[in-house]
């Protein structure tokens, strides 16, 4: 009998960088939602953004949700942990229906973990 080889494809580990374009692909993406008023689907893509980048640096081999991320930050800074905490929290609120986005609230968070973002590429 002759059976096919099946080539499979490389394993690539995925870098830094890779992690960080997507990221920032779904924070963008997130707020040309937020312009066009489609709130929850925007809160819904930075919260994803949040989980995917922390994910990535605290070496997980998965995406996390919000309550096994907020443990796992310990060793973070007070204004990190916070901000990450009220962004997913409030993301999971709108999402879920239960509160009403605030003036200017996610332009705020968005704003704040860009900064983040952007000292994680140095």
């Amino acid at each position: 009998r002759n059976i096919p080889k099946v080539s499979l494809p490389p394993i690539i580990e995925k870098s830094k960088t890779d992690y960080l374009l997507e990221v920032e692909s779904l924070l963008s993406n997130a707020t040309s939602l937020y312009e066009q008023n489609n709130v929850k689907d925007a809160y819904e893509k930075l919260s994803q953004s949040i989980r995917l980048f922390y994910s990535n640096k605290l070496n997980l081999e998965k995406e996390i949700i919000t309550s096994d991320l907020l443990p796992l930050m310990k060793r973070f800074s007070k204004n990190e942990k916070s901000l990450v905490e009220e962004s997913l929290q409030l993301s999971d609120m709108i999402e879920f229906a239960k509160h009403t986005e605030n003036n200017n609230k996610f332009k705020q968070i968005t704003i704040e973990f860009s900064k983040i973002i952007r000292k994680e590429k140095i």
